[in-house]
């Protein structure tokens, strides 16, 4: 998990990076961390939230309430919500949301650190299916503080 130093270096360049869009719609899962983040940039420079959920009661899985509370916030000022059907476990369904996120969006932004996915539907994986489609994804590596454009 990044230090609060390269939570705001992460920052930095998401709001750097949404600077240079118009008619702006960001697509999330509202995740911790990054997803949230990234949300919360969208919505401050004034645009549109589109919101896929894993499956219906996701918000069960928060278990800190600042968690759970920022989430509902980011939730409550979505434009779109869309929740997907429950796939055969959580870990499936995280990368169902991450393939409809990909499917929809003409960019990928991902805040990921290089390594492998700790479990089915982890950033590398939803990298690794955006890049499989040729999506163009900005790469914000976390861990040597570095961007990458992919497929652009």
């Amino acid at each position: 998990m990044p230090n609060k130093e390269t939570w705001y270096w992460v920052e930095e360049k998401v709001n750097t990076i949404l600077d240079d869009t118009f008619n702006l719609e960001g697509i999330s899962s509202l995740a911790i961390g990054a997803d949230q983040l990234f949300a919360r940039a969208i919505l401050k420079k004034g645009g549109q939230l589109k919101v896929i959920l894993p499956f219906s009661h996701y918000d069960e899985k928060f278990s800190s309430i600042d968690d759970l509370n920022s989430y509902k916030k980011l939730l409550a000022e979505a434009s779109v919500v869309e929740t997907l059907d429950y796939c055969i476990d959580d870990e499936h369904s995280y990368l169902a949301a991450g393939q409809r996120v990909v499917n929809l969006s003409n960019i990928l932004i991902a805040v990921w650190n290089g390594q492998k996915a700790l479990g089915i539907g982890g950033t590398a994986d939803i990298v690794a299916y955006a890049d499989n489609l040729s999506k163009p994804i900005i790469h914000i590596n976390t861990l040597l503080k570095s961007i990458n454009r992919i497929n652009f």
